[in-house]
């Protein structure tokens, strides 16, 4: 039961006002007991002064004339009046008659008597020993001059009954509960309200969370309100949507992943499988054939070759895209940088007929930022490339351009171009545009996916435009 916001916000409110409402009476209470309290001691006060002013005007003494005239004041105001001697004996009292007040104790001792004799003015509230009711008692002590005739007279003594107190305090409190249970059960019917206006859409998005939980991740919260729920939602929403693509990522990651093992394990056997026939030719008796023996051993050497350049490019690309390649980043003078990677490769050039250069530049001195280890391989493998798969005669030339705070680096050939329909696959790893004549050539099917790590490792992307039979042009940017 408790278990629903329904009823948990129904509780929590109900017990706030019931709290608030405790609290108000308690405090409105003592605070208007106080103030009728200061009250009553306020109005006593005028009644002993109205009766020292009456006493002091009294031109003779007679008893049963001030004896009538303080009961008619008193009557009228409510209260008690006693007059009492230094002694503590009562002289006259407003509820006793006159010829039994000698009957009355002495009242030298009450509190507000002897704060009287003190301070001139005292007061107490106790109960009343012969009516048995709670009474605000206040005593004046009287200066000699407003004695009048009654020369023995010492304290004005006047008391109030609090019942009227209690009366009024009683019906505060009730109303004051009466308020605090309309409240309640106004809050209680307000909470249902509110509630269920929170719980409807809570129950909404837990019915389509658990159909989502059971694997339609097509399926997307709907809520119409526009508070904090709809903030819920739309989170819940695009975590949805996020492990949706997640989900599609890791699809296409584990074909990825299951057709580079499979090219893997190819491009692994074939060499493997070169090596072992011209291997097992020889051991079958072409080792003591002078006319084939050194070919073979020169074709496995090759083929062995073969298999430690993918090797060596499989182990790269699998630091690179598992992090661990780390980049040492450093401005380097950029001219020279490429004049050394063209000249290392001019000897493969010049065996395949190709001519291979580096174009003057009639820029200053210009500084690139990168990790320089790094790209000399990718602009390595650029130019293999286009050494590789271009014929004889053709021409590989090397050369940069500025671009506000860049560089731009070219490996432009006038070779035989790639098709259109191929450009957007070249940089996947083992992709050929003609996986024969790669093979014949010796390419690992790795080397424009090294290069493309290598430069968005830099912060760039490497881009390519080709036309058949005319060439193809690969550039990229370096800070500068």
């Amino acid at each position: 039961m408790f278990n629903k916001i329904q009823t948990k916000l129904a509780v929590v409110y109900s017990l706030a006002i019931i709290i608030v409402s405790i609290t108000t009476i308690y405090f409105t209470s003592i605070e208007i007991e106080i103030y009728l309290l200061n009250k009553t001691k306020e109005l006593l006060h005028q009644e002993v002064d109205v009766i020292a002013v009456y006493l002091n005007r009294l031109s003779e003494l007679d008893i049963s004339k001030i004896d009538s005239d303080i009961k008619s004041m008193a009557k009228k105001s409510e209260s008690r009046i006693t007059l009492i001697e230094e002694s503590g004996r009562v002289i006259l009292d407003s509820e006793v008659p006159l010829q039994n007040v000698g009957l009355l104790e002495n009242h030298s001792n009450r509190p507000e008597i002897i704060e009287a004799n003190h301070s001139g003015i005292g007061t107490d509230t106790r109960k009343s020993k012969s009516l048995n009711v709670e009474y605000f008692y206040l005593a004046k002590k009287i200066p000699s001059d407003a004695k009048g005739t009654l020369n023995n007279l010492k304290y004005l003594h006047a008391s109030k009954s609090l019942h009227h107190l209690e009366n009024i305090m009683n019906e505060v409190k009730f109303n004051i509960i009466v308020t605090g249970l309309i409240f309640v059960f106004v809050i209680i019917a307000i909470s249902v309200l509110v509630s269920r206006q929170i719980s409807k859409p809570l129950k909404t998005i837990a019915v389509d969370l658990n159909e989502i939980r059971e694997g339609n991740f097509n399926k997307r919260l709907k809520v119409k309100t526009k508070d904090e729920i709809k903030l819920v939602a739309d989170a819940a929403n695009q975590l949805v949507q996020k492990i949706q693509e997640d989900l599609i990522e890791l699809n296409k990651l584990s074909k990825v992943r299951s057709q580079f093992l499979a090219n893997v394990s190819h491009e692994i056997r074939t060499p493997i499988f070169s090596v072992q026939a011209f291997l097992e030719t020889l051991m079958e008796g072409a080792i003591d054939d002078p006319e084939v023996n050194r070919d073979y051993l020169k074709k496995a050497h090759e083929q062995l070759k073969r298999l430690d350049s993918l090797l060596q490019d499989l182990i790269d690309i699998s630091r690179i895209e598992s992090g661990e390649m780390k980049l040492s980043f450093r401005y380097f003078d950029l001219y020279p940088f490429l004049k050394t990677i063209v000249d290392e490769s001019n000897f493969f050039a010049k065996q395949k007929d190709i001519k291979l250069i580096i174009a003057p530049t009639k820029e200053d001195k210009i500084l690139a930022f990168g990790d320089k280890e790094k790209l000399a391989t990718a602009i390595n493998n650029l130019i293999d490339n286009a050494i590789r798969y271009n014929p004889g005669g053709t021409e590989v030339k090397i050369y940069f351009k500025k671009e506000n705070n860049w560089v731009r680096i070219f490996i432009d050939d006038n070779g035989i171009g790639i098709a259109e329909e191929h450009l957007p696959r070249i940089f996947e790893r083992f992709y050929r545009v003609d996986k024969e004549r790669s093979r014949e050539l010796g390419g690992t099917g790795l080397g424009l996916a090294i290069v493309k790590h290598i430069i968005e490792a830099h912060d760039s992307k490497i881009e390519v435009q080709s036309t058949l039979t005319k060439g193809t042009v690969f550039s990229f940017t370096l800070k500068i």
